[in-house]
């Protein structure tokens, strides 16, 4: 499998209902616990007691009975055993970019309000992870009359229910147009993680007794926010909605709001909302406190038609914690993703890109538009572009 990594070049990796599943709107809380190759043949990341028996003396040449004593018996005291620690328990985390609902999507599901084949070349991946994150780019409706896509998105709650079904278990819900239409947990293994949302602002703006819906970025609550989930978890997960769009290098805000969190103590950085990759790098704050940032995660499903558009990212993050301690990082990785469409078919659905080909390309609507330039070949190399800092 290939993947992206900046510790090597290697690009390998190792081995519904929607009511259930949390859509964070201010932070949650979660309890949870666990742990290629491309087309082309490039790479893708007891102590033991002894015992002392003097022999015994040989009878005297005499008819006169010799008492032998018995043989003395030197034992070493027993080696305490050492007190047993439980093993490093693995958890890993996976997150997607946006899923982006246009009406030729939507439209795709109507005849019976199922979703589930945006997913199918990819679910797998999603239910292997422990925690599985999704950003959600619309709001879910069950009027299907009141549906609709850009600029004001509503889409149908029955989405959701494939995003369920697909394995995710959290859907953000923080972002530019979560107000288009007007402390949660979970324990797995016993570690607990944070994982708080925020957008950079909304399309139609809040009433002054909304307020509380959508957590908005403001240092003075992020941070108050942070301290608490520290207090309360053992890893912190920032989600952060925000940046320029179709912006292939994350912008100055961008990259002082994870500053910022870098500061707070934040463990890991998940960025949507440019529609295009960005870069990933792990950070250390000022007092020696690392932090993962994933700039952008791109889309991982829309009806664009730009190629950058229709390339995403799923971040893959393992944490180990060892008895008594606080996890840690030990690995992480990058896995692109691709858009396919065909609007003649219609098909609409998410491929790793390490699965793609170019018969499919061949068939991807977008050719109609840039032409033959679109191959596996040219999204390896605009992938590769896009991971460097």
């Amino acid at each position: 499998m290939k993947i992206h990594t900046k510790e090597k070049t290697d690009r390998r990796r190792s081995p519904g209902i929607f009511s259930l599943c949390l859509c964070v709107l201010l932070c949650g809380l979660f309890l949870v616990t666990g742990t290629g190759c491309r087309n082309d043949g490039r790479p893708v990341q007891t102590a033991e007691t002894g015992t002392e028996t003097p022999g015994a003396k040989p009878a005297a040449p005499s008819a006169i009975p010799v008492l032998t004593a018995a043989p003395r018996v030197h034992s070493a005291p027993p080696t305490p055993s050492p007190t047993p620690t439980a093993p490093p328990v693995t958890l890993t985390v996976t997150a997607i970019g946006d899923m982006l609902y246009h009406m030729p999507i939507v439209n795709t599901g109507r005849d019976n309000w199922n979703y589930d084949f945006l997913f199918d070349h990819v679910r797998q991946d999603i239910q292997a992870a422990d925690i599985a994150i999704a950003n959600q780019e619309s709001p879910y409706i069950s009027d299907h009359s009141r549906l609709s896509g850009y600029p004001s998105f509503a889409s149908p709650v029955e989405a959701g229910d494939a995003a369920v079904n697909a394995g995710f278990d959290v859907i953000l819900y923080a972002n530019n147009h979560a107000n288009d239409i007007g402390d949660r947990g979970i324990e797995r293994k016993g570690v607990k993680v944070a994982v708080l949302n925020a957008t950079y602002g909304l399309n139609n703006p809040l009433g002054a007794d909304e307020q509380y819906k959508i957590d908005l970025f403001d240092q003075t609550r992020v941070a108050q926010q942070v301290q608490a989930a520290r207090e309360q978890s053992d890893f912190v997960i920032f989600c952060l909605h925000g940046g320029t769009e179709y912006s292939e290098k994350p912008d100055r805000t961008m990259t002082e709001w994870c500053d910022f969190l870098t500061s707070l103590k934040v463990d890991l950085i998940i960025g949507c909302h440019p529609h295009v990759l960005q870069s990933f790098e792990m950070k250390t704050g000022p007092d020696g406190h690392q932090t993962l940032v994933y700039y952008s995660l791109g889309n991982f499903f829309s009806n664009q038609n730009g190629m950058n558009n229709l390339l995403g990212g799923m971040a893959l993050v393992t944490l180990t914690k060892q008895d008594g301690m606080a996890p840690v990082i030990t690995g992480y990785t990058l896995i692109p993703t691709v858009t396919h469409y065909n609007r003649n078919t219609p098909e609409y659905t998410v491929y790793k890109l390490e699965d793609y080909t170019n018969d499919l390309a061949a068939q991807h609507s977008i050719r109609r538009r840039i032409g033959d330039s679109f191959t596996v070949e040219g999204l390896w190399a605009l992938f590769d572009k896009q991971m460097q800092p």
